[in-house]
């Protein structure tokens, strides 16, 4: 009957955690695309007015 208590606190704490374990691993193997080097981001300038 514990279980059941657990589940709800148990779940998203390991799907966080797997969310930032895949990404860290996809930041180590360099799979990861920054911002300032992507094409499409330099491709649209953004003119912010004041």
């Amino acid at each position: 009957m514990s279980f059941w208590a657990i589940l709800p606190v148990s779940l998203p704490a390991l799907t966080i955690t797997g969310i930032w374990v895949v990404y860290a691993m996809a930041l180590y193997n360099q799979h990861v695309c920054p911002v300032d080097n992507w094409y499409v981001a330099k491709s649209y300038p953004i003119h912010v007015k004041v």
